[in-house]
């Protein structure tokens, strides 16, 4: 699947939706769709882990099969399926980090800061996979032996 960064975007229409989304600080990623086409644009001015998960993101989209949708509904306002985007982050977020990588990493003592820098992902989503791949309860019982 194609990413282009937000500067690099010249298409009318896309710019418009991106260009509303940017305008309250929210956007991150869309995926554009052309037939079976599909192009990942992404907010390059973000930090290097946050533009990993946001690509994962819109390709675990892809993956799952979500059908597209609008951005942007006809009031103007951002649409949003709670549901269908928080299956998508829960794939990108499996993608970026293992949770049998977590657990290796937890259990040769490695703390959320090097998890992150090994797997190119923001602490808070070293953290949140950490936590909820037992990553603690895993350090604690590797540290007692």
């Amino acid at each position: 699947m194609p990413t282009s960064a937000l500067i690099a975007l010249a298409h009318p229409g896309i710019a418009d939706a991106v260009e509303l989304l940017a305008k309250n600080g929210s956007f991150s990623a869309l995926t554009v769709f052309r037939g079976t086409e599909r192009l990942v644009v992404f907010n390059d001015t973000a930090t290097a882990g946050r533009q990993a998960a946001d690509i994962t993101h819109e390709a675990a989209h892809g993956l799952l099969l979500h059908e597209p949708t609008t951005a942007i509904d006809e009031l103007g306002c951002r649409a949003w399926d709670d549901r269908v985007e928080a299956e998508a982050t829960h794939l990108g977020a499996c993608l970026l980090i293992p949770a049998r990588g977590v657990r290796y990493w937890a259990k040769v003592g490695k703390g959320i800061d090097e998890i992150a820098q090994h797997f190119g992902t923001s602490i808070e989503l070293a953290r949140w996979r950490y936590n909820i791949n037992g990553g603690r309860r895993i350090a604690a019982s590797s540290s007692r032996r």
